[in-house]
Order: structure tokens, then C-alpha cells, then sequence
């Protein structure tokens, strides 16, 4: 067999310092949440290359001989904030029920809009997202939902391309969610999250350095969960 010369790193769409939980996320995003897997439409071969990127980097011992291979130790600490801002985008993401496109692409959307409808072009979800109570929404610079701590590793989705950024879910609610990020994005722009929880679309609301991370608050535009309970969580007094 001939050996694979890609780069299993560019493969899976993540930077080689990517943590463990990083790497993963990204697998699971292209193999599911990107149809990538053969089941869900996907190319074999593809999924292939995919799975076989993940054997090698999600194993700690595997990576460390890729490493050495790639000669990958003098990339370790590199900053991906550096990575420049994407531009915002001309049209309001959150006029897309009112334009009748997708969100994330501007595909037009469904004649007959299912419950768990997703855009026939970048596969982000078209489910609206649930309703706020009446003053829990997400304001410019802070939120006035009532929120809930959270640490979960995310995939934040900047383009239709469906290129992730490494990110962390640091807070959630009916309105929307924070993130810690390696790169920072646009205020008003269309950003896609993804974890194993939730596969969402929000409008970015706010974005700013905090030290060697973005922090980030989206507002939801539309919402999926992946879990069967506890993902949307409703504070009352």
C-alpha cells in the first residue's frame, strides 16, 4: 500500500497544538454535522481518510511519532489567534426567515420546511431556534438571558466552507452562548457552532481579545440538539 502523504492535521481542519478535545470535535463535526460519513451521503474514500487521520491523532503515542515524522515540534505554541478576522457580512443573518435563505450560505431555503429541515448546501440546521422568555435576549457586549455555565469543546463554523475553528462552549442559554475561541470573527456575521450536544447557528454579537483566546457571544438564529434532554436550560424565580 502506498503511504499517505497528506497531512493528517490539514485533514481534519484543525492546527497541529490542537488539544485532544479539539481534534475530536473536529472529526465528529466533518463525519456527522458535514455528512461526511458514508451513511449520511458522504464519499468513502473520504470518510476514510478521515477516520484514519483520527486513529492517528487521537492516539497520544501515534501523534508523537507523526509528530517526530512531520518534524512538528518547533509548531507547538504557535498562536492561531493570529488568524485575521473574517469580514462581516453585508446582509443581517437574522433577516434570513424574512429573506427565505439559509443563514449561513444564503441558499434559498425549502419549499416545505421540516422540523429537523437543514440546508441543502452547507448542511447547517434550519430549525429555529427556541424562544426566549419576554427580556432574555442577547444585547451588544453582554447578555440579558439567564444563562448556564458551561465547558464543552465546540467547533465554531465561520463560513459555508465549513472550515472549524478550535473553540470552547463557556456559557448557554434559550438566547444564545459565549465561546472562548483561537480566532477571532466578525460582529454580525453568521457563525455555526457545533458540539456534542447542539448543532446551532448564531449571529455574533460581540468579539473580543482575552489574552490568547477570542471571547465570543452569538445570539441564536436556528438550533438542533444532538442530546435527548438537558441541553436548553430556563432559570425562573
Amino acid at each position: 500500500m502506498t503511504p499517505n502523504r497528506r497531512n493528517y492535521y490539514r485533514i481534519l481542519q484543525v492546527q497541529p497544538e490542537a488539544p485532544p478535545e479539539v481534534i475530536k470535535a473536529s472529526w465528529r463535526a466533518l463525519m456527522h454535522a458535514g455528512r461526511g460519513h458514508p451513511d449520511l451521503g458522504g464519499d468513502p474514500a473520504a470518510a476514510t481518510l478521515l477516520n484514519e487521520a483520527y486513529a492517528v491523532l487521537g492516539d497520544p503515542d501515534r501523534r508523537r511519532d507523526y509528530d517526530r515524522q512531520l518534524d512538528l515540534g518547533r509548531l507547538r505554541g504557535r498562536v492561531a489567534a493570529d488568524v485575521p478576522a473574517v469580514p462581516a457580512p453585508r446582509v443581517d443573518p437574522a433577516r434570513w426567515r424574512t429573506d427565505r435563505c439559509c443563514p449561513m450560505c444564503r441558499t434559498a431555503l425549502p419549499a416545505v420546511m421540516r422540523t429537523d429541515a437543514r440546508c441543502t448546501c452547507c448542511d447547517a440546521p434550519l430549525t429555529p431556534a427556541p424562544e426566549a422568555p419576554s427580556g432574555e435576549r442577547e444585547l451588544v457586549g453582554r447578555r440579558a438571558a439567564a444563562r448556564r455555565a458551561r465547558n464543552d469543546t465546540a467547533a465554531l463554523i465561520s463560513d459555508c466552507r465549513g472550515v472549524p475553528i478550535d473553540a470552547r462552549l463557556i456559557d448557554l442559554s434559550l438566547g444564545g452562548a459565549g465561546l472562548f475561541a483561537a480566532a477571532s470573527v466578525s460582529p454580525g456575521m453568521a457563525v455555526r457552532v457545533v458540539t456534542g450536544s447542539i448543532d446551532a447557528v448564531g449571529r455574533v454579537v460581540a468579539c473580543h481579545r482575552s489574552q490568547a483566546q477570542w471571547r465570543i457571544r452569538v445570539q441564536w438564529l436556528t438550533a438542533r440538539p444532538l442530546a435527548g434532554k438537558g441541553v436548553w436550560v430556563r432559570v425562573a424565580a
